[in-house]
């Protein structure tokens, strides 16, 4: 099977405590939303980083979805210790995931294999010691795509443009400088269609090896035939032939 080698990025800041989704938080919506995803997938390796103030692997790539699912349902809100919104760290983190498997012998779909990043947040970047467009920049150099995703209801507030907390512009110039493309979720169900989207545009070419194993059976029969017809030889040489 060929596969697609995938990055989920989760923003688990304090601001993922919003309700603005329904009733559940913003940080439960995704955890949700991105389970379907994860069980929706074949054959490919998926793998999954968590960031606040500080970015870091909760689960490295694997075939294991199960143990994957797990890790994903253990993902909680960052402790204040920790709290913020380190965008180019994670993006970073991500990128050396993706950028480690070429090393593995791994087969993806694509000649230079197809290494993809799904960044969801719902902040703007004030943390760690790259930012998000340096790190877009090292993504492209080494050819992993970003989609991006702004998660969290229209809000008038006169810190952002178009009235949403998080960087719009930013998410945008990341997933254009990296090839992919960006996306805002306003509500549960639009979050998972664009799950859904990203998994119809990165699609998996399964191909199937079949092997068939089989045994011999036929000496237990040929030997008792031939000793059956060395029987017939030599009773036609008695006085036995003569018999009907």
């Amino acid at each position: 099977a060929d596969g697609v080698d995938i990055m989920l990025v989760l923003d688990v800041s304090s601001s993922m405590q919003a309700r603005d989704l329904g009733s559940a938080n913003r940080l439960e919506v995704a955890r949700e939303v991105v389970a379907r995803f994860i069980e929706g997938r074949r054959s490919d390796r998926i793998g999954m980083v968590v960031f606040a103030g500080e970015s870091f692997t909760q689960c490295p790539l694997t075939l294991d979805y199960d143990v994957l699912l797990e890790f994903l349902g253990d993902i909680r809100i960052a402790e204040d210790d920790w709290d913020g919104t380190a965008i180019g760290m994670a993006m970073i983190n991500a990128t050396n995931r993706l950028r480690d498997s070429l090393g593995q012998g791994v087969r993806s779909r694509s000649a230079g294999g197809s290494r993809v990043a799904i960044l969801l947040t719902d902040g703007v970047n004030n943390s760690g010691e790259i930012d998000p467009w340096t790190a877009a920049g090292v993504a492209a150099a080494v050819g992993v795509r970003f989609y991006t995703i702004g998660i969290g209801a229209e809000q008038r507030s006169p810190r952002r443009r178009g009235g949403v907390d998080f960087d719009e512009e930013a998410l945008r110039q990341i997933a254009d400088v990296t090839g992919g493309k960006y996306y805002h979720a306003t509500s549960s169900e639009e979050l998972a269609q664009i799950y859904d989207e990203i998994g119809r545009l990165e699609t998996t070419e399964v191909t199937s090896r079949i092997h068939l194993e089989y045994s011999e059976r036929y000496a237990g029969f040929l030997w008792p035939g031939l000793l059956l017809l060395l029987a017939e030889f030599v009773l036609r040489q008695t006085r036995m032939r003569l018999l009907p």
